[in-house]
C-alpha cells in the first residue's frame, strides 16, 4: 500500500496528485480508511498475481478531483476495494481505477464525469454525473440508478430491483440487462443493450434503439426516433406476469422502421412506424397489429380463434393519439383499417379468428380463420 500526498503551494509552478496505489498487496483496516485532500487524489489497485485488494469497515476519501494515477499506466488487470459504506467525494470528476465492493448502498455523485470499473453494492447503486459515465459491471441488491447529461457507457447491469438510466443529451451503451422489477432506459441520443431480463421494460430514445433478446413477465413498450432493432421477444410466455392496462404485451413505436426476430406474448403485440416492419414468427395470445407507413414482412402470425389480425397505415396510429402518448387501440379497432402505403408480406401462415388488412399490396401464406 503506498499513500502518498502532495501539499498545495501556490507559489508553485507544479503541483502532482497524492495517490492510493495498491500493487501486489492484500490490505486488511480493522476501522476506516479515510482520507481528505484539496486537491486531485488518484485510487489504483493493480492485480497481478498476487491479488492486489484493500478491504475496511469503510472506505471514505475526499478530494477537488479524483485522476488516472499520474506516475503509473493504468492497470492491466484491476484490484478490488471492500468495505461496509464507499463515500467518494469530489469537485470535479470521479475517477477510480479499482473495483468497488460496498456492503450497504453505494452513491457516487460528480460534477464533472464518473470513470469507473465494476460496482456492487449490497443496496442501492447509484450513479449520477455532470458530464460522461463509463463503467463496467454494475451489480446491486436493490436498484441500479445511472443519470448524466453526456453519454453512458456501462458492461453488464443486474439488479435485485429495478433500473433506471437516464442521458438527456447524450447515448446509452449497455451490456446485459437483468432486474427484479422494471427497466426503464431513456436517452436523447441512441439506445443499445444486450440481452434483457426483467418484468417490464420500456425504452425512449430520440436516435435508434439496438437490442438482444428480450425476456419479460408483464411488458415491453419503446419508441424511437430513428431504426429500431430488436431480438426474439418473450413476454408472459417463459416467466408468468400480469394484465397490462391496455391490453398489449408489446408496443414498439419507430419514426424510421422496426426490426424485431420472433416475437411471443400473452396478451396483444403491436407495431408502428412511418417505415419499414420486418418480424419473425408473431405469436400473440389476443391479437397482433400493425400500423406500417412502409412495407411489411412477416414470417408468421398466429392468435387463438378469438383474436384477430389487423394492419392499416401509420396515420391510424397517429389519429388515435398516438404521438401524444395517449394511443386508444380501440379506436383503431372500431372502424375499417386504412390502406397502408407500402406491402403487406406474411411468408408463412396467419392462424387466426379475422383477418384486417388493408394494404398496397397483400401476399401470404395460407390463411387459418374462424
Amino acid at each position: 500500500l503506498i499513500v502518498g500526498a502532495d501539499g498545495i503551494d501556490p507559489a508553485a509552478t507544479e503541483s502532482f496528485s497524492s495517490s492510493v496505489a495498491i500493487v501486489e498487496s492484500t490490505v486488511d483496516v480493522a476501522n476506516g480508511f479515510n482520507i481528505q485532500t484539496p486537491g486531485r487524489i488518484s485510487i489504483h489497485v493493480d492485480n497481478p498475481e498476487p491479488v492486489s485488494s484493500l478491504t475496511a469497515a469503510s472506505f471514505t476519501i475526499t478530494a477537488d478531483n479524483f485522476v488516472h494515477d499520474e506516475s503509473r499506466a493504468l492497470p492491466a488487470d484491476i484490484g478490488t476495494i471492500s468495505a461496509d459504506t464507499i463515500a467518494l467525494g469530489t469537485s470535479g470528476d470521479l475517477i477510480v481505477d479499482a473495483h468497488l465492493v460496498s456492503t450497504g448502498s453505494l452513491n457516487l455523485f460528480a460534477p464533472g464525469l464518473i470513470d469507473i470499473a465494476d460496482a456492487t453494492s449490497g443496496g442501492d447503486l447509484t450513479l449520477l454525473a455532470g458530464s460522461t459515465i463509463d463503467g463496467g459491471t454494475q451489480t446491486a441488491a436493490g436498484l441500479v440508478s445511472a443519470s448524466a447529461p453526456g453519454n453512458i457507457t456501462l458492461g453488464n447491469v443486474v439488479a435485485g430491483e429495478s433500473i433506471d438510466i437516464f442521458s438527456s443529451g447524450g447515448d446509452l451503451a449497455l451490456g446485459f440487462l437483468s432486474a427484479g422489477t422494471f427497466i426503464d432506459l431513456e436517452a436523447a441520443g441512441d439506445i443499445g443493450f444486450g440481452d434483457t431480463t426483467a418484468d417490464t421494460l420500456d425504452f425512449e430514445a430520440g436516435g435508434t434503439v439496438t437490442g438482444g433478446d428480450i425476456l419479460a413477465a408483464t411488458f415491453v413498450t419503446g419508441e424511437a426516433g430513428a431504426a429500431v432493432q430488436l431480438g426474439d421477444i418473450s413476454v408472459g410466455i417463459q416467466e408468468a406476469g400480469g394484465p397490462t392496462d391496455d391490453g398489449f404485451a408489446v408496443g414498439i413505436i419507430s419514426a424510421t422502421s422496426i426490426t424485431v426476430g420472433d416475437v411471443e406474448a400473452d396478451e396483444a403485440i403491436g407495431f408502428a412506424t412511418f417505415g419499414d416492419l420486418t418480424a419473425g414468427d408473431l405469436n400473440s395470445g389476443t391479437g397482433v397489429m400493425t400500423l406500417i407507413g412502409g412495407d411489411t414482412t412477416i414470417a408468421s402470425i398466429t392468435t387463438p380463434g378469438g383474436g384477430q389480425v389487423y394492419h392499416g397505415d401509420a396515420q391510424m396510429f397517429v389519429d388515435a393519439g398516438g404521438l401524444d402518448d395517449e394511443f386508444n387501440p380501440a379506436e383503431v379497432l372500431s372502424q375499417p383499417p386504412v390502406q397502408s402505403g407500402g406491402s403487406y408480406t406474411v411468408t408463412g401462415a396467419i392462424t387466426t379468428g379475422e383477418v384486417r388488412v388493408a394494404a398496397a399490396a397483400i401476399a401470404t401464406g395460407d390463411i387459418n380463420a374462424g
